[in-house]
């Protein structure tokens, strides 16, 4: 199990048999936990983010992001960012930006509009 830094995201623990995993997250406007993805454990997550409307996760190794709004439940996009581990994912706290690093010292910035 992993959550984010604001203990309102979690991805909730796999089958071994099945390699299930799921990410659940909490509807600021509804105070509902949703359930936003299910994936394999060899796409699993290292990294969260996110600003209260916007969630992002990082996959391990494959250097794959996607962005869901979890006010309206839906997916925003879906980014291959690095060849490499994305190692970090920070909102900027007044704008519509997000930033992804990586275990290769790159940055990317992209945009939420």
């Amino acid at each position: 199990m992993m959550a984010s830094k604001s203990g309102k995201e979690i991805v909730s623990g796999g089958d071994t048999n099945t390699g299930a995993c799921l990410l659940f997250a909490l509807n600021p406007k509804t105070s509902k936990m949703i359930c936003l993805e299910y994936f394999n454990l060899e796409q699993s997550l290292n990294t969260l983010g996110t600003n209260g409307q916007y969630i992002a996760a990082g996959h391990q190794a494959k250097g794959k992001v996607n962005i869901w709004n979890i006010t309206n439940n839906q997916r925003h996009s879906t980014l291959q960012v690095f060849q490499d581990e994305v190692s970090s994912i920070g909102f900027h706290q007044d704008r519509p930006v997000v930033a992804f690093g990586s275990t290769g010292g790159c940055v990317h910035l992209f945009s939420l509009c």
